[in-house]
């Protein structure tokens, strides 16, 4: 119910409550005044005051279409909004959810209601999503746009421009969904992020709210120079320190088993055992997502999966089972610690990530074995071990 609606049901619930009052009053008026005939012979005297005396409530409802609007803010002044963007960009902490936290910041900005963020995947040579807002899942897996692409050429060095009908647009669209595809506009707006040598990043916005700072406007352009700018320094570490790329996973849980089964069957007689268990990051993955909305959720997961992969290197070796779900073999480590492995992971996840205040709890372990346990280190006996942890 609106506001009108409450305020016109409030105003005749009153007047009911007054004319019931009123009815009241004249009822036992009624009956207590004396018969009529005695009334006549009754002498005269001062009117006797009411029984109730409710007020009228008078309740006044505007239109709301009618009412007038506050006036809205003056506009900021452009260089100092620049400067100031410019200045909480360069701010930003260099950590793996940087794009998703940078991609947000623009998008609060300037508006933005349908865009993405895509840095460069160096394992797959493309450009491809790690953060975006309002498209589809079927847009968001065509996204990945090669380096030799017409339209990066007009971003090269960090620029900020717009591609129409006559540019590079029509060659754009197959990167998005059909639906996506009809429904985009005359010209979109292409903010690069690199320098004359790498393109890191590039920024693309199909639908932004009206604002000061409209995509595609000449301000618009010359403060995503000085954005561009501001970011490189931490885009250029997050890929030389912390995007690495790693060792290519397998591709299926079982093709996981069958690696894992042969890294433990490899095992020396006489050396440390093996501690295996099964971990999970789902709740890490809601704690991010729920910090960072706009994170792609393919590029998260890949995330989660080389710090997995990273943390275990040294140690022994982590395969992936799908939706975040690992099997783990650790040297070195007692079956009864391994929460220590829990807690030591998620500070490691905590410092990884911006403020995400992960728990060790949120590292799910399952039951954990010893292997080799009493018994010689075969392949058979690492691949009955390995199904019966995947199975619970």
């Amino acid at each position: 119910m609106g506001l009108l609606e409450k305020a016109s049901a409030f105003a005749r619930a009153r007047s009911l409550l007054h004319r019931s009052l009123e009815l009241l009053s004249e009822e036992t008026a009624a009956a207590s005044a004396p018969p009529l005939h005695a009334a006549r012979t009754a002498p005269a005297g001062p009117a006797e005051p009411p029984v109730f005396d409710v007020p009228v409530f008078r309740i006044r409802v505007e239109n709301p279409a009618m009412a007038e609007e506050p006036p809205a803010p003056p506009a900021a002044d452009p260089s100092s909004f620049a400067k100031e963007l410019a200045g909480t960009v360069a701010s930003l902490e260099t950590t793996i959810d940087l794009p998703s936290r940078l991609f947000g910041l623009l998008k609060d900005r300037f508006g933005i209601t349908k865009g993405a963020l895509l840095l460069h995947d160096t394992e797959r040579q493309v450009f491809a999503p790690w953060a975006a807002t309002g498209y589809d899942q079927a847009t968001l897996r065509r996204m990945r746009i090669p380096p030799d692409d017409a339209a990066l050429a007009a971003v090269t060095g960090g620029s900020s421009t717009a591609i129409g009908q006559s540019g590079a647009l029509p060659g754009f669209r197959r990167y998005f969904s059909s639906r996506e595809a009809g429904s985009l506009p005359d010209s979109i707006t292409l903010s690069g992020f690199g320098d004359r040598d790498h393109q890191l990043g590039l920024l693309v916005i199909t639908e932004a709210s009206p604002g000061p700072w409209r995509p595609a406007s000449a301000p618009f352009h010359a403060m995503m120079n000085d954005v561009a700018a501001a970011a490189l320094p931490a885009l250029h570490r997050l890929r030389n320190e912390i995007l690495r790329p790693v060792r290519p996973g397998p591709v299926s849980p079982k093709e996981a088993r069958e690696d894992l089964t042969r890294f433990l069957a490899a095992h020396v007689r006489g050396t440390q055992p093996f501690t295996v268990f099964t971990l999970s990051l789902e709740r890490c993955r809601k704690r991010v997502i729920s910090g960072n909305p706009w994170y792609d959720p393919f590029r998260l997961e890949e995330d989660l999966r080389g710090v997995v992969s990273a943390f275990t290197a040294d140690l022994g070796r982590a395969v992936h089972l799908g939706r975040l779900r690992f099997l783990v073999a650790v040297r070195d480590l007692s079956a009864a610690d391994v929460d220590l492995f829990a807690h030591q992971l998620a500070s490691m996840l905590g410092s990884l990530f911006h403020a995400a205040g992960f728990e060790p709890a949120d590292a799910e372990i399952g039951t954990a074995s010893t292997f080799p346990d009493g018994i010689e280190a075969t392949p058979e006996a690492a691949a009955e071990l390995l199904a019966s942890l995947a199975a619970s």
